[in-house]
């Protein structure tokens, strides 16, 4: 096994002020992939509606509060509404005040039993993820049973959406593969996720997808934080033509 940079030469530390920590994974990280098939079969879009077919939340939440196809509107700039992910269901303070006191308080005084009101929606305390990489099926007209076909009047859209924002948007193509993982699309600045990822399909074909199976995949790595006050930056931006 090749040792530490590091202990190559104890005379020469590694600097960590200008290693890019930001693109490995650290000690305490955990692999992060996320990977869903989806049968058309089973789960008909139809046109001018959206699908968010892979979503991905830091809390400890599954889905969004979009869990199946949604209209999206019929004109041709319609995205639909942003993700947002499902609320963990709210608690309430419960106890009451004891006479005796509570043995647990120094003072003898307090309440038996305590509870937190409200709705969990963000990520966990401390916590991010890291996206390297992502892969996804080619929707084509396989995926039709009708007589429309795919093309530039009428797109299947794929869209990244990252914390409710919209990050990429491209249509009528593969961008990368879900297998091998090496064929996967590698971002040179992984994406820093607070909160959730979504990849979302907008079909526009006027026809239904209807038949097939296609899949979706995430692959990164957990970060632990004691403390931060602002982990975003540009997550892309366009480089001109």
């Amino acid at each position: 096994m090749r040792p530490a940079v590091e202990s190559l030469d104890f005379a020469r530390k590694l600097d960590y002020s200008r290693y890019p920590w930001n693109l490995v994974a650290k000690p305490d990280s955990a692999n992060v992939i996320a990977r869903e098939k989806i049968d058309f079969a089973t789960t008909n879009v139809t046109d001018n509606e959206y699908y968010d077919v892979l979503v991905l939340n830091i809390a400890d939440t599954s889905g969004s509060e979009t869990p199946g196809p949604a209209g999206v509107g019929t004109a041709a700039g319609d995205r639909g509404v942003v993700p947002t992910q499902d609320a963990v269901a709210t608690a309430t303070a419960t106890g009451a005040e004891t006479g005796t006191g509570n043995p647990d308080f120094p003072s003898k005084t307090g309440f038996a039993t305590v509870g937190v009101s409200g709705t969990v929606r963000q990520a966990g305390p401390g916590e991010i993820y890291r996206i390297q990489s992502f892969g996804h099926s080619d929707i084509s007209n396989a995926n039709i049973s009708g007589g429309s076909p795919i093309d530039a009047s009428n797109p299947i859209i794929y869209q990244i959406w990252v914390d409710g924002m919209l990050l990429m948007e491209w249509q009528n193509f593969q961008f990368a593969a879900v297998n091998p993982p090496v064929d996967q699309w590698q971002f040179l600045q992984p994406l820093t996720v607070t909160q959730q990822i979504v990849f979302r399909i907008i079909n526009k074909t006027s026809d239904t997808l209807d038949t097939g199976e296609v899949e979706f995949c995430f692959v990164g790595w957990s970060e632990q934080l004691a403390g931060y006050e602002d982990v975003t930056h540009t997550q892309i931006e366009h480089g001109g033509i």
